[in-house]
């Protein structure tokens, strides 16, 4: 589709659909932008390459290294057994065409050898630049000539035929207005492109190769015509995007389930709450783990504090002991100097004479020698 018809988001949608945890959902820009970040020496001509091509608004690779850059990905091993999604290439019946099909080999004429590393890819691009500098731009405009040639050789043009291993199965081509693509674009809903004069050239070159009054054939024609694939018309300004999606679904299902080793919706959403319910014991152990450790601080902070005020006090009590001990000593002395001896003796004379009223006896006795008790006081 045009620039901001939205296609990325559907293509994502598809991808997380029917293809696996990593899906091989391409589009020409990430594509190149891998080939460049190889680190060879064709990777780096590669960027010097684009790097210049950057600044003339307009300006693409050649088509034949374009070819070869996405035809090699789209023959590895992922996209060949698991499937693919190329977002918004080809753009033109050309590319396409190139893309998509492959030479006829004559009786005795060897097939070329397979790219078998990325660096040779990168090789032949720098390769077909090198050779062609100044004549890429040429490459891109259309070529009516060659057609005549053709009539007029006949048979001694190469003939080529579809190349099955790479073709999709299913095409699907969404249609949007200029006007809606930009809001489109502008408001968050596309991602490409970047700028207003990048769209809008993006947009003219998009309905010059797809629209044109002459009737050369568009990008949806050379599926439709040529690699025999009903090709799914979507109107993205009159649908939204459930409704789309509905609708792809609907066209992919079209030829009975899909089978590529992944595992059924029933198993996914089963899947999914088992996940769902893995996460939510995890998190309740974390929280029974984590209310654990909080008593247990808690009750570490409790012992603490009892330990602590079991201390103060003691240490408040051994203290004021030691006080009452210091207050006393004077008075003790007191009594054992003036009164204990004499209260000690009377004691002993009331043991030996047995009085019938001893308490009497004694307060006589201290009474009689209290004249020795202030001879003692007044020594002192």
């Amino acid at each position: 589709g045009p620039p901001g018809s939205g296609a990325e988001r559907l293509c994502s949608m598809v991808a997380d659909r029917y293809l696996h945890a990593d899906p091989p959902h391409f589009t020409f820009d990430q594509i190149v932008q891998d080939a460049m970040a190889a680190g060879t020496v064709a990777a780096r001509k590669l960027t010097r390459k684009v790097n210049k091509l950057s600044k003339k608004p307009g300006a693409k690779l050649p088509l034949k290294m374009r070819t070869k850059l996405v035809h090699k990905r789209l023959m590895s091993n992922v996209c060949r057994f698991r499937g693919y999604i190329l977002e918004g290439y080809p753009t033109t019946y050309e590319e396409a065409k190139a893309l998509f099909t492959e030479k006829v080999l004559e009786e005795g004429e060897e097939e070329e050898a397979p790219e078998e590393e990325e660096d040779e890819v990168a090789d032949a691009g720098a390769e077909d630049m090198e050779e062609g500098e100044e004549g890429e731009e040429e490459e891109e405009a259309p070529a009516p000539a060659e057609e005549e040639d053709e009539d007029e050789e006949g048979d001694g043009k190469p003939t080529f035929q579809l190349n099955k291993a790479v073709v999709p199965e299913f095409v699907v081509a969404l249609h949007s207005k200029a006007e809606v693509c930009k809001t489109r674009i502008f408001s968050g809903l596309a991602t490409r492109p970047s700028n207003e004069e990048e769209f809008a050239l993006k947009t003219a070159e998009y309905y010059k190769a797809n629209f044109t009054q002459d009737g050369t054939p568009g990008t949806a024609d050379f599926f439709s015509e040529v690699a025999g694939a009903q090709v799914l018309q979507i109107d993205a300004d009159a649908s939204n995007e459930t409704d789309a999606f509905q609708s792809l679904r609907v066209y992919l299902e079209s030829r009975g389930q899909f089978f590529n080793y992944l595992k059924s919706e029933e198993e996914r959403c089963r899947d999914l709450s088992l996940e769902v319910a893995h996460r939510e014991r995890e998190e309740d152990e974390r929280a029974r783990a984590a209310k654990a450790a909080q008593e247990a601080k808690e009750s570490e902070l409790r012992k603490a504090t009892a330990d602590y005020e079991a201390d103060r006090r003691k240490n408040i009590a051994d203290s004021e002991a030691t006080h009452l001990e210091n207050e006393v000593l004077p008075l003790r002395q007191y009594l054992m100097v003036n009164v204990v001896p004499t209260l000690s003796e009377g004691l002993a004379e009331i043991c030996k004479e047995q009085p019938e009223d001893p308490i009497e006896y004694l307060a006589q006795y201290l009474f009689a020698h209290a004249q020795d008790i202030a001879g003692s006081l007044t020594e002192l």
